[in-house]
């Protein structure tokens, strides 16, 4: 995939900041970041203050890559939401970063359930990603913030 930008939202305001992705034109292979790889997506200082929701909006172009060393076959995937709305996380109370700093969120993106196939399971007519992500830590200013039971960060 490629991250086009991130978006912070204050919802109770309306307020909107995009934030564009740090390397652009990168397409990023999410399956060689397993195991621990990670990737700054969005990494840039802020005007906006206070916010509760993060999206992260996805080019419209991705690519899936499948089969066995004697035949790999690659086709476009179509990211649900990803280049119109974006992905879309929430905070359970506002972010306040007016001090300073820096939030960092480490997400967990669930191959395996993210993909599925259109069309029938015999004869694939293409592949739709929904993507499948979950927060896994949330610091903000190093200090730890709390992950909800469905992967929700809850601000502190």
């Amino acid at each position: 995939v490629t991250v086009v930008s991130c978006e912070i939202i204050n919802s109770a305001t309306d307020e909107r900041e995009t934030i564009p992705s740090s390397d652009v034109a990168t397409m990023f292979n999410l399956l060689a970041l397993a195991d621990g790889g990670t990737l700054d997506v969005c990494d840039q200082e802020v005007t906006l203050t206070t916010f509760d929701q993060l999206r992260v909006v996805i080019g419209d172009v991705a690519t899936i890559t499948f089969g066995t060393d004697a035949l790999t076959v690659t086709d476009t995937l179509h990211v649900a939401s990803g280049s119109s709305s974006g992905l879309k996380f929430f905070f359970d109370d506002l972010v306040d970063v007016s001090g300073g700093g820096r939030l960092d969120i480490l997400l967990d993106f669930v191959a395996d359930e993210s993909v599925v196939s259109t069309g029938p399971p015999s004869a694939p007519t293409g592949y739709v990603m929904t993507p499948v992500i979950k927060a896994v830590s949330a610091s903000l200013n190093e200090a730890q913030l709390a992950i909800s039971d469905e992967g929700e960060v809850v601000a502190q």
